[in-house]
């Protein structure tokens, strides 16, 4: 996933669907992709129910998919927010 996507990237990505996603129980959803963070708000989430990218701390994520075409077509999806 390195060189894939930068840490801003996904973090800008996130609040676009913050800003724009309905939110429901704390999760926010927009055009199939989901937001979320944990309690202390240091971890963020993005994800399209069959990926997973966890944002950490200092700029660093991991990215949980079945196969690497779930995961592509999960970053065309992204690519697609403004």
């Amino acid at each position: 996933m390195q060189n894939q996507l930068d840490s801003k990237e996904l973090l800008s990505k996130y609040q676009f669907i913050v800003d724009h996603g309905r939110c429901r129980d704390g999760v926010y959803f927009y055009q199939g992709l989901h937001a979320w963070h944990d309690s202390d708000g240091y971890t963020v989430f993005v994800g399209n129910g069959v990926v997973t990218i966890t944002l950490l701390f200092h700029g660093k994520y991991h990215a949980d998919y079945p196969t690497q075409s779930d995961f592509n077509d999960f970053l065309a999806q992204l690519k697609k927010l403004a």
